[in-house]
């Protein structure tokens, strides 16, 4: 009776799990693309001194990630103990379900493995929204 009941809940989560996935890939195509372009934009926290009266200045400044040397250093670390606080808005190319080739954009944060790996001209597996095909995102 045990076994029973336990096969049974099994399968009624299996059929849960199973459902699910075909609803997500429902609303979703998958496509190969390819980037065209990476806008990705830090923020930093300057500390600036004065020679003559040794006071400090901080600030707080966005710009290009490869504003400084930090980033190239993040950027090859593949064990980070830490994220860089900043956006990445990648455009891409895909070719469409029905063989047109379109465009569309994403964006990534300084959370995302790929903010720091992607590169222009890389090609990346999307999933492209059925409902908006320029909605994608990472596969």
């Amino acid at each position: 009776m045990v076994r029973m009941v336990a096969g049974i809940a099994f399968l009624g989560l299996m059929g849960m799990t199973i459902s699910g996935i075909s609803k997500e890939d429902a609303r979703w195509d998958k496509a190969d693309g390819k980037v065209l372009l990476i806008k990705r934009e830090c923020t930093f926290n300057v500390v600036e001194t004065d020679g003559i009266s040794g006071k400090k200045k901080h600030s707080v400044e966005q710009d290009s990630c490869n504003a400084t040397d930090e980033f190239a250093d993040m950027r090859g670390d593949e064990d980070r103990s830490r994220n860089i606080a900043g956006k990445a808005k990648i455009s891409v190319e895909y070719k469409a379900v029905n063989g047109s080739t379109e465009l569309a954009a994403f964006e990534l944060t300084g959370r995302d493995d790929a903010f720091y790996t992607i590169r222009k001209g890389d090609k990346v597996s999307l999933k492209v929204s059925k409902a908006e095909p320029q909605t994608v995102r990472l596969n």
